[in-house]
């Protein structure tokens, strides 16, 4: 697994508690979102038992998708070539399942309509993909200081990225597409849907996940 001893411009867990105590934190943070989802949340308005099943149900198989993506990855650093499509199944588990899973809560939250959701779900595939192929051209192109964690440890550790399988140009092109992709499906999806109850249905609320995907596409870390 990645073991950088930067994220966020501060020193990773492993590195301040050792590696026993940041594994154990993780399966402590993962657990933990289960009871915020049964315990913590009935203070949010219209929250429910009902409301409280969906998410459950959302959250656990992208949970459960983002660690068979991880290992998927590990596996991969084993592999002398790796095809894009190999590429792409590891990251709509390890990074993308997560990105559709808050997306779709959201959505669920809001009162999202069942067109709604497909239209949520569509668009967070293309974002979490794209997230990835974004997250391999800053290693390159970016510095340290920018990132908040160390520039160039995808080719340090010989990883496959989609920059070593495109170059650059084509990745950034590639990423491009992809959040085009992602605005297309709220702007097609989303907007029939203005007339509705869900507080999906209204202009401003459909401006605010473009304006999502903008933020996410101008990233630099």
């Amino acid at each position: 697994m990645d073991d950088d001893e930067l994220r966020r411009g501060q020193p990773t867990a492993h590195i301040v508690f050792e590696e026993s105590t940041a594994l154990l934190a993780g399966d402590v943070l993962q657990t933990l979102a289960f009871e915020v989802l049964t315990a913590e949340l009935p203070t949010f308005a219209p929250y429910n038992s009902a409301i409280a099943s969906q998410l459950i149900a959302i959250f656990a198989p992208r949970a459960r998708r983002m660690v068979s993506g991880q290992m998927l990855d590990l596996n991969a650093e084993a592999s002398a070539n790796i095809s894009q499509s190999d590429l792409e199944a590891i990251h709509r588990d390890k990074t993308g399942a997560l990105i559709e899973a808050a997306m779709l809560m959201g959505g669920i939250c809001a009162g999202a309509t069942a067109p709604q959701r497909m239209a949520l779900q569509e668009c967070a595939q293309h974002i979490g993909l794209a997230f990835q192929v974004q997250d391999d051209i800053l290693d390159v192109t970016t510095s340290t200081d920018t990132l908040g964690k160390p520039a160039g440890s995808d080719e340090k550790l010989d990883k496959s990225t989609y920059v070593k399988l495109m170059g650059v140009e084509d990745a950034t092109s590639y990423a491009q597409s992809l959040f085009n992709d992602g605005r297309a499906a709220i702007i097609r999806e989303l907007s029939l849907y203005e007339s509705s109850s869900s507080e999906l249905g209204n202009d401003a609320n459909n401006d605010a996940l473009l304006a999502l995907i903008e933020w996410l596409w101008a990233r630099k870390k």
